[in-house]
């Protein structure tokens, strides 16, 4: 049977072409650079991705995620995390992280909003989005909060600072010849990650030769603001799951979470 013919635009490479590809990206990034990451705690995360930057040396960096689960475990087994910013934090039914204890004094608590209102600001070209204000709740006492007046009517916001990530790594279902993207619409904040970040990594189940119905077949049309790099990778969000395409390795991730210690834990990653 003969290869089927990837598309000229975007570029699209497989894994192995990527890891001659990816040395470039991380050269461009900052020495502590903001990494967004897609997807919710076991569901649309970038895995195979953040497994090849973390062999090809991704700096040590603040991470940004909506809800943040796998990717931090993973991320933390190769020492890639300066920072975690997110808005949960956990394995969803297998209870706590594994190694959240090593995020002592590195923990950035969001709320899911201000993830959304900080990314929606950059999108809209602001400094800030304006949210309920924070400033009597316990996450006032974890970390700054800065209050702001509404010229209107005096009534008090939290003011979120934009986000604007130097790079974010997202897992989708398809990409299309012209370069659109197609997720499950229910998967965190993909969306506004794409529109948001500087520089903008895919990997992708499958590629489409156009867009065809997208929210007929419960898919979201994401159109991102800069070129991707995308990267055919099936299966690139295992061992977690995406969507309806495949479920979480539940039985794999519960022998994760059962680990002694955190070389065990980097040993499986490495298998």
């Amino acid at each position: 049977m003969a290869e089927r013919e990837l598309p000229a635009r975007p570029a699209v490479m497989d894994l192995a072409s990527a890891r001659d590809r990816l040395p470039d990206v991380l050269r461009a990034l900052p020495p502590r650079p903001l990494i967004g990451i897609g997807g919710t705690a076991l569901a649309g995360k970038p895995m195979a991705l953040l497994r090849l930057l973390c062999d090809l040396g991704l700096p040590v960096a603040d991470v940004l995620a909506y809800a943040a689960g796998i990717d931090a475990e993973l991320l933390l087994a190769f020492d890639r995390v300066a920072t975690l910013r997110c808005a949960y934090l956990g394995l969803e039914g297998m209870g706590k992280l594994p190694a959240r204890a090593e995020l002592e004094g590195r923990f950035v608590p969001e709320t899911f909003g201000s993830v959304i209102w900080g990314l929606e600001a950059t999108t809209r070209g602001l400094t800030f989005m304006p949210g309920p204000d924070l400033s009597g709740t316990g996450l006032a006492a974890e970390r700054p909060l800065t209050q702001i007046a509404c010229p209107f009517t005096g009534r008090t916001f939290t003011a979120w600072p934009a986000i604007r990530p130097h790079l974010s790594v997202l897992h989708a279902r398809a990409v299309t010849a012209d370069g659109f993207l197609l997720a499950d619409a229910d998967l965190g904040v993909d969306r506004l990650l794409a529109k948001a970040s500087a520089a903008l990594l895919v990997s992708v189940e499958t590629i489409e030769p156009e867009v065809v119905e997208p929210a007929a077949r419960g898919l979201a049309l994401i159109v991102p603001a800069v070129d991707p790099i995308v990267v055919l990778a099936p299966g690139g969000a295992r061992p977690g799951g995406y969507g309806t395409a495949y479920p979480a390795d539940e039985e794999a991730l519960s022998g994760y979470a059962s680990l002694p210690d955190r070389p065990s834990r980097r040993a499986w990653w490495c298998r």
